[in-house]
């Protein structure tokens, strides 16, 4: 729903949005005989802000503008996590102009950041024309401009809180009358920007990598070999990963002939698990040894073809 204006310009000229009131002001100036110069006869009358939410489409909220839309300004849209997405796909805005004034562009303004922090510099994003309207009165013409696929994800990069989404609209104009000149139409909360807040939630697992499994020979004379290996390091989309080793043997140490196996654990911040696993191998590649003892020469039991002969069993070692 469309509401009426009569806005003075800053420039000391008026700007008459092009509704009946409008035109039956025209028709009062024209009787009377009033004498007055326009400089600024355009201005955005309607703005909204375009967003899809996990992937159900694009929806419309108001910003300057009172419809059946929800409001955009002070509106909770949600909790997130990292299996969800909100877009913001840019913005519309309802525009009118009339005889020198020109509309050449439409932009969306936003900025997302933490309740908690200090508000950052606004992004952009243009809005394309759209279309002629009807609805204008005479030397006038009403306009649509947009833009509904810009694919700003809101989410990339945030960690768990609770965050504004900040934006407003412009249009910039031009117009020649009492000299000409280009300005800016602002479609913006009383002077504020509108204002939404949303909460993300992480249940982004971190991730970790571990070495390619290991193989080497024991140490001559040992049953083992001292192994190293790069630790296993975890990363996390936010900060406060912890990794920590929950089985086999630390880089450096002694590894027992065999296999072992070494498993190391990232946690995150939110609790979010992840772990990887690599064995150590040490392979006995050396030889027991075993002596024996010299030839030996008995004569034979008499009366027997034999002797009984005792010798020191040779015992192997390894």
């Amino acid at each position: 729903m469309r509401k009426n204006y009569l806005l003075l310009h800053k420039n000391s000229s008026l700007v008459l949005k092009p509704t009946k009131q409008f035109r039956l002001l025209w028709v009062v100036i024209f009787f009377l005989g009033i004498n007055i110069t326009i400089n600024a006869q355009s201005s955005i009358y309607e703005s909204y802000a375009v967003l899809n939410s996990n992937g159900g489409g694009n929806f419309y909220y108001d910003l300057q503008a009172d419809t059946g839309n929800p409001d955009f300004n002070g509106t909770n849209l949600g909790t997130f996590n990292s299996d969800n997405s909100l877009i913001l796909n840019g913005a519309q805005n309802k525009v009118y102009k009339c005889n020198s004034d020109d509309i050449i562009n439409g932009k969306l303004y936003y900025r997302i950041y933490k309740t908690s922090d200090v508000a950052p510099s606004f992004l952009n994003s243009n809005m394309g024309f759209s279309s002629n309207d009807i609805g204008a009165g005479p030397g006038c013409q009403n306009q649509t401009w947009e833009s509904n696929g810009a694919n700003i994800n809101v989410l990339n990069g945030l960690c768990p809180g609770d965050y504004y989404l900040e934006i407003y609209t412009t249009a910039d104009f031009t117009y020649t009358a009492s000299g000409g000149r280009s300005e800016t139409h602002f479609a913006s909360n009383g002077g504020n920007n509108y204002k939404a807040i949303f909460t993300v939630v992480d249940t982004t697992a971190p991730t970790i990598t571990c070495p390619a499994n290991i193989s080497v020979n024991n140490t001559p004379g040992t049953c083992g070999a001292a192994v190293t290996y790069a630790t296993p390091v975890g990363t996390d989309n936010c900060s406060g990963a912890i990794t920590t080793q929950t089985a086999g043997l630390a880089s450096g140490a002694t590894f027992p002939v065999g296999t072992t196996t070494n498993t190391f654990e990232v946690t995150d911040a939110a609790g979010n698990k992840t772990s990887c696993s690599f064995t150590v191998t040490v392979v006995d590649n050396q030889s027991p040894t075993i002596s024996c003892q010299a030839n030996i020469s008995v004569n034979n039991t008499p009366g027997t073809c034999g002797a009984a002969v005792t010798y020191a069993t040779p015992v192997g070692t390894d």
